[in-house]
């Protein structure tokens, strides 16, 4: 991740707005990775006979 390679250079540097900026972008991927998860569980139904309550949702 070349994002939070970026966002401790620019701490170290002391820019703290680049690393927030940075930092974001990072947390919005994760939240799409996230999603992106959750509905495929939601497809498939019941992962594995876990009742996984994601899985359940509609």
């Amino acid at each position: 991740m070349d994002d939070l390679q970026c966002a401790r250079q620019s701490l170290a540097k002391g820019d703290a707005a680049e690393a927030m900026d940075e930092l974001d972008g990072v947390l919005e991927r994760l939240m799409a990775v996230h999603t992106g998860m959750i509905n495929a569980a939601r497809r498939e139904g019941d992962p594995g006979g876990t009742d996984w309550p994601a899985a359940n949702r509609p």
